[in-house]
């Protein structure tokens, strides 16, 4: 009877952590998983973070700050961030390189690092 209760508990345990856990598969999980940033010279910065059902990809200088959030939809290569507010949607290209992202999108690049 101990033997089968610490079965059950161990069991019940195993199914709690791998239900909590994310398991990254494609480009697309890694780039949700993670918040990116990164600064520039001149007081320039960048940042993108995903939510739950949410995006926000913030572009700062000392005067301006751009921030294009939204409901999102990401593949293998292509993120879109749609901001139902302005009535408008972003499209951005993408490609991982380990710990670093870069997005494109009308010829610019825009180089991002996994914040940790």
């Amino acid at each position: 009877m101990r033997k089968l209760r610490f079965l059950t508990g161990l069991l019940t345990l195993c199914i709690m952590l791998s239900s909590c856990s994310r398991v990254i598969v494609t480009p697309a999980d890694e780039l949700c998983v993670n918040s990116w940033s990164n600064s520039f010279d001149n007081d320039n910065s960048a940042s993108l973070s995903f939510g739950e059902d949410t995006c926000s990809l913030v572009i700062e200088n000392r005067d301006y700050a751009l921030d294009i959030s939204g409901i999102y939809a990401v593949t293998d290569d292509s993120l879109i961030i749609c901001d139902a507010d302005l009535g408008v949607h972003y499209t951005f290209s993408y490609r991982l390189h380990g710990d670093r992202v870069e997005l494109y999108c009308n010829g610019g690049t825009l180089e991002l690092l996994k914040s940790q």
